[in-house]
């Protein structure tokens, strides 16, 4: 006889674990379990909401109707337990005490929805994290937390790649209406495509100060983080994004509040800087469920809209296109797509007008890095994400260009742009420019046989160490993104 507790993990199993997307949006089966699975089929996103998603980095949906209010209430009760009552040490975990709930959420139409829509039907739940802060109630902040992103290393000069793809999110439930007197996450929206410079610091994108954003030796960086603690003592809001904006070099970036309603999920790219801010004395108990580790598995090979919705009239927003980083955004677009050659973009796939075309192929690794130096990193993302464009469209010279610059440039912000644009080099399997991918290709996999040649060496022996690792990573992170775009390509990597 099956118990309870079995009968909704084999449900949410057999849910999580379909290859077929179509098998993903259908109802859940049960039979008189209505107090365990709310089920049906997954509200996908729409075009608008996947849109908003892809710009700013997070979006924010409502369960409420899946679940009612009065699970939602019961959800906070139980958090408010967890998280004010005596601090025993045999008390049994959160994932423990709310399991139930958890299986119920995400199994809902919104949260299936949503998972589907931006990693895929196929999408993995690392539930062995659970145990392990995979699964983390933030209560109320004594204190202001300094900007940062989550993972991948939080560990002194070590390579990190991040994706600019919807490949990792981190949904995180507010079961009860969170003001700003009671200390809500904030988030700084679109902030998940942007990086700080790392190589010969001691530090990593866990706390992301500008005073940090400068190489140190290890007794300057140590003074460095007594002078400016993780919680930024002492510094008002207005200091404290200045600070952030300083170190991801990118000017008109806001902080947003997260005010949100009561059973309100933010589904947020892993990779976006937020922090936590500070609950004023007497406040009610401000309660956050992050659940970590939701992430694609396969790569996308159509859009996955609502029925009804026309991939025809997909266009990437008109008011959007001026935008800096405007053509990242419309290569995450392209891709979440499946590169469907309906998807009418204006122009290239950056929406470039012919004498942007013509201004992008003129680019060089040279003038990639003065943008970089002078106009910062959102600048070089869109100047690196045309190139690609143009790639992608089979221009050789393009390809090259930004082959060089991710490899040699002595610049870690140009080399940083180029090789996140190199994963969007690709043209789909369908077109008449597949060997423009597999020119792309061939041409990392000699750099990675043959060891990467011509790149700088600077004085550090460290930073040198740095460097090349960077470089070795973002290079093998390339030739994995580009292997979509390739359907004739295979690779096999032996590190």
């Amino acid at each position: 006889m099956q118990t309870r507790s079995g009968l909704r993990v084999s449900l949410l199993a057999g849910h999580l674990c379909s290859p077929d997307p179509a098998a993903a949006a259908s109802p859940l089966s049960r039979s008189g379990t209505d107090d365990i699975v709310r089920h049906g089929p997954p509200k996908l996103l729409t075009v608008a909401q996947l849109q908003s998603f892809i710009r700013d980095g997070y979006l924010a949906l409502s369960i409420v109707d899946d679940m009612g209010s009065e699970w939602v209430e019961s959800l906070y009760a139980k958090c408010v337990e967890h998280g004010t009552g005596t601090r025993d040490p045999e008390r049994p975990p959160l994932f423990a005490t709310v399991s139930s709930e958890i299986s119920e959420l995400l199994a809902c139409p919104t949260m299936t929805g949503a998972l589907t829509s931006l990693l895929g039907g196929d999408y993995l739940l690392a539930a062995g994290e659970f145990a392990n802060d995979g699964l983390k109630l933030h209560g109320s902040r004594r204190s202001e937390q300094g900007f940062h992103k989550d993972g991948t290393d939080h560990g002194p000069t070590q390579s990190t790649v991040r994706d600019h793809r919807p490949a990792h999110l981190i949904p995180m439930l507010y079961p009860m209406d969170t003001t700003i007197e009671m200390g809500p996450t904030s988030i700084i929206p679109g902030s998940n495509l942007l990086g700080v410079n790392r190589e010969g610091f001691f530090h990593s994108e866990d706390r992301i100060r500008a005073e940090l954003a400068a190489p140190q030796t290890l007794e300057e960086w140590g003074q460095s983080m007594a002078a400016f603690p993780e919680n930024g003592s002492g510094a008002g809001d207005s200091e404290r994004l200045a600070s952030a904006v300083g170190a991801l070099r990118s000017s008109g970036l806001q902080e947003h509040k997260l005010e949100v309603k009561a059973g309100t999920v933010v589904f947020m790219h892993h990779d976006l800087v937020h922090r936590g801010t500070k609950a004023e004395d007497g406040a009610p108990f401000r309660a956050m469920i992050a659940i970590r580790n939701c992430v694609r598995v396969s790569d996308p090979v159509s859009p996955i809209l609502p029925a009804g919705a026309e991939i025809e009239e997909a266009t990437w927003p008109e008011a959007w296109q001026g935008e800096p980083l405007a053509p990242a955004h419309m290569a995450i677009w392209r891709y979440l797509s499946g590169g469907a050659p309906q998807i009418t973009l204006p122009r290239s796939a950056a929406g470039q007008s012919a004498a942007e075309e013509e201004a992008a192929a003129e680019t060089t690794q040279a003038s990639l890095e003065l943008i970089a130096k002078e106009e910062g990193e959102s600048a070089a993302l869109g100047a690196a994400y045309r190139l690609a464009a143009l790639a992608a469209a089979g221009s050789e010279p393009a390809a090259e260009t930004l082959v060089a610059a991710a490899t040699t440039s002595s610049d870690e912000g140009t080399r940083r742009a180029a090789s996140q644009a190199l994963t969007a080099a690709g043209a789909s399997s369908d077109s008449d420019n597949e060997a423009s991918t597999q020119h792309v290709l061939v041409r990392l996999l000699g750099l990675l046989e043959g060891g990467i040649a011509g790149l700088a060496v600077p004085s550090s022996p460290q930073l040198h160490i740095d460097r090349a690792a960077n470089v070795m990573v973002t290079v093998v992170h390339a030739i994995a993104q580009l292997t979509h775009w390739c359907e004739n390509c295979t690779v096999v990597l032996v590190i």
